[in-house]
């Protein structure tokens, strides 16, 4: 895997961490909602800008690249505007509808990427791959549930909700967990353009001449 990458993806690990800590905290321990929320919405902001620098590290394509810086300035600008007019303390499911929406078109275009470049060796092999497949099966399957978090107040439903999360949730960190014990082979390796000549191979004694003498 790119190295850069590496270190954004263990920095986004460090946050859900850290921020799984603090909810269990303020939520458990300190029983406070408000608390709860600002840390939501902090972790919200890193887990965008975190995944969009770790994308924008392991795509090839420059022009996508400054699209994702665009979406990232773009994104962090809407954030702090929308929620100026939101108290701090209340939850508001919009900007995470529409980071989800985007880190999803990222995974996608992440995945029919490799699919053009990557030719020697299976997908399946590299760590990143699996950690696309981890975060698409987290932002793809809670979508939904962020969506419709505000519309049913049933008890049933919320109980449901908080169970599919839980579950999406749990198999997106064991996918990143395992992903982690991958190996990547170098870009160079990749090149199907590249030709891997034998070390011991002495192009000095190759000539016409040695060729006739043998025949």
């Amino acid at each position: 895997m790119n190295t850069r990458g590496l270190k954004v993806f263990f920095i986004y690990a460090l946050i859900l961490a850290i921020t799984s800590v603090l909810l269990l905290l303020f939520t458990n321990v300190y029983q406070n909602a408000s608390y709860s929320v600002i840390t939501v919405k902090v972790f919200a902001i890193l887990e965008f800008i975190t995944l969009s620098v770790f994308f924008y590290f392991l795509l090839d394509r420059t022009f996508l690249k400054k699209i994702i810086k665009i979406i990232l300035v773009g994104f962090l600008v809407f954030y702090f505007l929308y929620y100026l007019n939101v108290s701090i303390f209340t939850f508001n499911n919009f900007p995470s509808i529409i980071s989800f929406l985007i880190l999803i078109c990222l995974i996608v275009y992440f995945f029919y990427e490799k699919m053009q470049t990557v030719v020697l060796y299976p997908l399946y092999q590299i760590p990143s791959f699996w950690i696309a497949v981890g975060l698409f099966i987290y932002f793809a399957g809670n979508f939904f549930v962020i969506v419709f978090v505000f519309s049913y107040s049933d008890p049933a439903y919320l109980a449901q909700s908080r169970i599919i999360y839980g579950i999406i949730t749990f198999s997106k960190n064991i996918i990143l967990a395992l992903a982690l014990f991958g190996t990547e082979p170098d870009n160079a390796d990749n090149n199907p353009d590249t030709l891997d000549l034998p070390s011991n191979l002495n192009l000095d004694e190759f000539s016409l001449t040695n060729l006739k003498n043998k025949q």
